[in-house]
C-alpha cells in the first residue's frame, strides 16, 4: 500500500515489482466485474452457467499460474 500511495503523490515508488503488482491487481478486479456482467447477461436462464463457469475458471487459473512462475523468475535468489 505504501507504494500505490507514493504513485498517488507523484513521487518514485521504491520497488517496481509492487507496482506492477498493483496493476495487476486493478486490471484483474476490471476484468472481474467486466466477465460478471457480461456472464449475467450473456448466460442468465439458458442452462449454460456451469460450463461457462468451469471454462473461465480454467483460464483465470492459467493465467495466475502464469503470473506466479513469472514473479518467481524475477526474484533473483539469495
Amino acid at each position: 500500500m505504501r507504494q500505490v500511495s507514493r504513485l498517488m503523490r507523484a513521487q518514485t515508488p521504491t520497488s517496481d515489482v509492487s507496482v506492477v503488482v498493483a496493476i495487476m491487481i486493478v486490471l484483474s478486479l476490471a476484468l472481474i466485474a467486466l466477465c460478471a456482467y457480461r456472464w449475467k447477461r450473456q448466460y442468465a436462464g439458458t442452462g449454460k452457467g456451469l460450463r461457462t463457469f468451469l471454462v473461465s475458471f480454467v483460464v483465470v487459473a492459467a493465467y495466475n499460474a502464469i503470473l506466479i512462475v513469472w514473479f518467481y523468475n524475477m526474484v533473483p535468489a539469495s
